[in-house]
C-alpha cells in the first residue's frame, strides 16, 4: 500500500506524462486548482508541498529547456500563474517558512521570466555564443578576466 506522498507524487506524474504524451497543455486555471489542492487549503502537510514545489520546478526547467518540442504548458500560463501566486498574500507564498524545495520553485520562476525578457543568460547554454564572446571581451577589457 502506498503511502499518501508517493500517491501524490505519483498523481503528478501520472498527470505530466499524460499532458506530455496527449499534447494537451496544462492551463493556467488547471495549475492554480491544484495549488490551491495542495498548498492554499493543505497549510499542514508540509510533506505535499515539498513534491508539488518539486514536480513545479521541474515543469519550469521543462519549458526553459528549448529543445523541448512539446511542452505540457504554455511559457504564458506558467509566468501568469506564478505572477499571481508569488504577489497573493492569500496564495499562501510565505517566504518567511518557505522549504528549500519551495525556493528552488520561486527561483526556477525567476529564471524562466529572465529567461524569457532576456535579462538572463545562462552561460552554461551552448546556444548563445555571441554573448559569452561579447561577456569575455567586456570582462578582459575591464581586467576581471
Amino acid at each position: 500500500m502506498f503511502k499518501h506522498s508517493d500517491q501524490l507524487k505519483e498523481r503528478l506524474d501520472l498527470l505530466k506524462y499524460i499532458a506530455d504524451i496527449s499534447g494537451v497543455e496544462i492551463s493556467k486555471e488547471q495549475l492554480c486548482q491544484l495549488w490551491k489542492i495542495i498548498i492554499t487549503n493543505n497549510e499542514h502537510l508540509v510533506s505535499d508541498h515539498k513534491i508539488f514545489y518539486l514536480w513545479l520546478n521541474q515543469i519550469s526547467r521543462d519549458v526553459i529547456d528549448v529543445e523541448l518540442e512539446q511542452r505540457i504548458i504554455s511559457v504564458d500560463n506558467l509566468v501568469e500563474f506564478f505572477g499571481e501566486v508569488c504577489s497573493d498574500e492569500s496564495a499562501y507564498m510565505h517566504y518567511d517558512t518557505l522549504s528549500v524545495e519551495g525556493y528552488a520553485c520561486v527561483q526556477g520562476f525567476f529564471t524562466l521570466v529572465n529567461q524569457r525578457m532576456r535579462r538572463l543568460i545562462v552561460l552554461g547554454d551552448e546556444t548563445d555564443e555571441t554573448v559569452k564572446k561579447n561577456l569575455s571581451l567586456k570582462l578582459s577589457k575591464t581586467g576581471s578576466a
